[in-house]
C-alpha cells in the first residue's frame, strides 16, 4: 500500500470517528465527555471521552493524593516533584493538540472494564488506549 493511501485508509470508519470525537474533546477542557463502549482486543472499555488535559489532570490529582506517608519533608518533596512531572506532560499534551499532532490515542473516565462477565474495574476509574487497538465501538456506556 502506498503512502498515500495510507491517510484514506486511516481517515475512514472506525478509526476516523474514534479520532473526530477524541478531537472534539480534547478542545475542551470541561468534565463533560461523550459516552462510549469499546471493544479493545477481547475486553469492553466502557465511559466517558475525555480530552488530554482532563484525563492528565485527573490522573496527575489520583497519583498525588496517593503519595502518602509519614507527614514531613520527603512526602512534600514527592508530591512537589509529581505535580511538576504532570504539569508538564500537561503542557506537553496542549501543545501537541495546538500544533495539530496526529490523534493515536483515547481518554476515558469513568472508565469500567469487563472481560467476560468479571467486571476489572467496579469503581471507575481513567483510561486510556491506542484507537488503532480498538475493534469496535458503541455510543453509550454499559
Amino acid at each position: 500500500m502506498s503512502s498515500e493511501a495510507e491517510p484514506e485508509r486511516k481517515r475512514s470508519g472506525r478509526i476516523y470517528l474514534l479520532e473526530l470525537y477524541q478531537g472534539m474533546m480534547n478542545d475542551t477542557d470541561g468534565e463533560g465527555g461523550i459516552s462510549v463502549t469499546l471493544n479493545v482486543q477481547g475486553c469492553v472499555v466502557s465511559g466517558f471521552i475525555i480530552g488530554m488535559k482532563p484525563y492528565y489532570e485527573g490522573i496527575s490529582k489520583l497519583t498525588i493524593e496517593s503519595a502518602v506517608g509519614k507527614p514531613g519533608e520527603h512526602i512534600t518533596e514527592t508530591k512537589q516533584d509529581l505535580q511538576e512531572i504532570f504539569q508538564d506532560i500537561i503542557k506537553s499534551a496542549k501543545i501537541a493538540s495546538d500544533e495539530g499532532k496526529p490523534i493515536n490515542h483515547i481518554f476515558l473516565r469513568d472508565a469500567k472494564i469487563y472481560t467476560g462477565e468479571r467486571i476489572m474495574s467496579s469503581k471507575g476509574g481513567y483510561w486510556a488506549g491506542r484507537i488503532d487497538d480498538v475493534n469496535g465501538f458503541m455510543l453509550g456506556a454499559l
